[in-house]
């Protein structure tokens, strides 16, 4: 009796059945995004949220590491189920920053898309650019610079 209920749950939840609404941009509606993606390539393997949280936390994308991480072949599987996820789920400029990525790499668009989009991101820009602009300590001379 078990058995035919695992089979029954695997027919309630594909994952075609987990797509995201369209994307076109805005960091208001990117955190669900990344949530629903996140539960989307879970559903297809169980380290497919840890792949994308990985590319999330890269400053520069860099699949080689993620090839020392994980399987290579897992990294390949995602990376271009990303990219048919990522084609059909956005709209508008977040798919102009798809469609700009060569050779189809979903986990290099993914990288992209959350360097344009996530707010955790623009805080840290806007911080960064804060350092930057007013430094806590001043030069008190030209040579000090």
């Amino acid at each position: 009796m078990l058995i035919i209920f695992i089979a029954e749950c695997k027919t309630i939840f594909r994952p075609k059945d987990l797509m995201p609404n369209k994307f076109s941009g805005g960091e208001q509606s990117f955190s669900e995004f990344e949530f629903v993606v996140s539960l989307f390539l879970r559903a297809i393997d169980p380290r497919g949220a840890e792949v994308l949280t990985a590319v999330g936390m890269m400053d520069e994308f860099d699949g080689e590491d993620l090839a020392l991480k994980y399987e290579d072949d897992l990294i390949k599987k995602m990376s271009i189920t990303l990219y048919d996820l990522l084609a059909k789920a956005t709209g508008d400029r977040a798919n102009l920053i798809v469609r700009s990525i060569k050779n189809g790499d979903g986990l290099s668009c993914w990288h992209a898309l959350m360097q344009e989009y996530d707010p955790r991101r623009a805080v840290d820009r806007n911080s960064a650019f804060a350092r930057i602009a007013m430094p806590k300590t001043r030069a008190k001379s030209d040579d000090e610079l």
